[in-house]
């Protein structure tokens, strides 16, 4: 085979194609195209053959597109999960260019019907049951810490109260050495007031020869607290009444006692009653 013989077979790319077909149905002639190209005259002919590249195909193509009336509306929402769903099957392939400029448009349409960009966001799909079996785990987790946690300050807090562990529990501590000794017997007792003497605490609560001190009386006139918690144990008695003159007090019953209250109430005192121990 001679040198002129020689066939070279050049391939245009698609954008190339697109310019040659907006000029070729523009009017522009094929001598034309190859002179500015530098394409030959018969390859872009045949080009124009096999892609319909006529005047009477895109009269044709034209009259068509008029009679099949307006294209029907698109629903935007559907179009940009569809849109969504085919960059993902591009992302599949491989082509993350293509998947990015699809997505670039389905970023669009989100805007458009405001469920994407600076819109509200969509509401996210319904959890999979495996998701909820694995929240429903999650928070019988956390159940389970919290009631360890409440069941050790509450070990604690009974601990402190019999023990007479720090400030904040020093005004129970009367009534809790009382009831050990009246329950755990003289040697628990002779015990606690060992202990006060080596804590450096027990003249609160004994004296020097191992006696529980009393606690305070009875106020000789009860308070609105002492008054409230007695109108609930009794029946019959209008809680709202304001005149509480000719009580007796203290009240029938009290600490265990069956003989009726001393005295008789004249004032009731207003607020809290603070009790020092």
């Amino acid at each position: 085979m001679t040198e002129d013989g020689i066939r070279t077979r050049r391939n245009f790319p698609a954008e190339t194609w697109a310019v040659i077909r907006d000029a070729y149905l523009g009017g522009e002639t094929a001598e034309s195209i190859s002179r500015r190209l530098n394409i030959s005259i018969n390859t872009i002919r045949k080009r124009a053959s096999r892609c319909g590249w006529t005047h009477a195909a895109h009269a044709r193509a034209i009259a068509r597109a008029a009679d099949a009336g307006p294209p029907a509306p698109v629903d935007l929402r559907q179009a940009r999960d569809g849109a969504i769903a085919y960059a993902a099957s591009l992302l599949g392939e491989g082509r993350a260019l293509e998947a990015s400029a699809v997505l670039r448009a389905a970023e669009a349409l989100g805007r458009i019907t405001g469920d994407g960009g600076d819109g509200p966001p969509a509401e996210p799909p319904p959890p999979t049951p495996e998701e909820v079996v694995a929240e429903r785990a999650a928070q019988k987790e956390v159940m389970d810490v919290v009631h360890q946690q409440v069941m050790e300050w509450a070990d604690q807090l009974a601990f402190d109260l019999l023990t007479d562990r720090g400030p904040p529990q020093a005004a129970y501590g009367a009534f809790a050495w009382r009831w050990r000794a009246w329950v755990l017997g003289p040697e628990v007792a002779l015990s606690d007031f060992r202990a006060g003497i080596h804590g450096g605490w027990a003249s609160r609560y004994w004296d020097a020869e191992g006696r529980l001190l009393e606690i305070d009386p009875i106020p000789p006139r009860p308070d609105l607290l002492m008054v409230t918690q007695h109108l609930r144990r009794c029946q019959g008695v209008d809680w709202g009444q304001e005149d509480l003159t000719g009580w007796r007090w203290p009240p029938r019953d009290w600490w265990g006692e069956e003989e009726e209250g001393e005295g008789v109430v004249e004032q009731v005192e207003r607020g809290p009653r603070v009790r020092a121990v």
